[in-house]
């Protein structure tokens, strides 16, 4: 049986049950510290459920630094796979709120960087603040929910990133789709944003992963099963963890 890897999914506990029985894993990223000990507790519990821990742009404010000594007690003392939901967020933001975003998304990635993690990445309307600051620190992973243009993607790629290749390829009226064709399969990887997403009526990571991949696979004019095989292998090459 085929196997996929969701590099993008918010999971609660009745999620993950509805879940197991695949033979997928999950990288199951978080937005704000609330969250981050049931992440851990989920991925404690299920093998093929992966935690990523961070604070997303849409959640940082003045009193942020104050959690990234929890932070980092947690990445010397709990098994974490990634540094994520994290990144820049530029819409309807002033400066002084772009300045914060971007002091503590450096901080997070600083981490990154010293306990080698990958990161997943949020970015809307800021790609030159968040690849300078990647760039500069050397960390890999996974550009979350990109709907941006070939040149664009590559410059991501180049430094080591995967881009992330959800929903949004489901229509045919995105850049997404142009930017995929052109791209090498290698530089892909699945996600869901799980449960973030309404298409046809269903709210099922399945369901919708095998879209996404049919869709990849019509674009590429390539096998279902060479994409599969592309997209799992892409996305353990990322988050480190051995195929079985």
């Amino acid at each position: 049986m085929s196997k996929r890897f969701d590099t993008h999914a918010h999971l609660s506990s009745q999620e993950i049950v509805a879940l197991l029985p695949s033979p997928n894993y999950f990288l199951n990223v978080t937005s704000q510290p609330s969250e981050w000990l049931e992440s851990i507790f989920f991925s404690s519990q299920y093998n093929n459920v992966l935690n990523a821990l961070g604070i997303h742009p849409w959640f940082v404010d003045e009193k942020s630094e104050v959690y990234f000594k929890q932070l980092e007690w947690l990445l010397q003392n709990e098994t974490i796979s990634a540094i994520g939901e994290i990144g820049l967020d530029y819409a309807n933001t002033n400066e002084v709120n772009r300045l914060i975003q971007r002091k503590v998304f450096h901080s997070q990635i600083v981490l990154a960087s010293q306990y080698q993690l990958p990161v997943s990445l949020h970015c809307y309307k800021a790609f030159d603040d968040l690849y300078n600051i990647v760039n500069k620190a050397k960390v890999i992973g996974v550009l979350h929910g990109f709907n941006q243009s070939y040149e664009l993607a590559m410059q991501f790629v180049k430094i080591g990133f995967k881009i992330g290749v959800g929903g949004s390829i489901l229509s045919d009226k995105t850049k997404l789709n142009k930017t995929v064709f052109k791209l090498p399969i290698e530089c892909l990887v699945l996600e869901t944003d799980f449960p973030n997403f309404k298409h046809d009526g269903q709210s099922l990571a399945l369901e919708q992963s095998v879209k996404i991949i049919d869709k990849i696979a019509q674009i590429k004019s390539l096998p279902i099963s060479t994409v599969e095989e592309y997209l799992y292998n892409n996305a353990m090459q990322i988050f480190k963890k051995e195929s079985d």
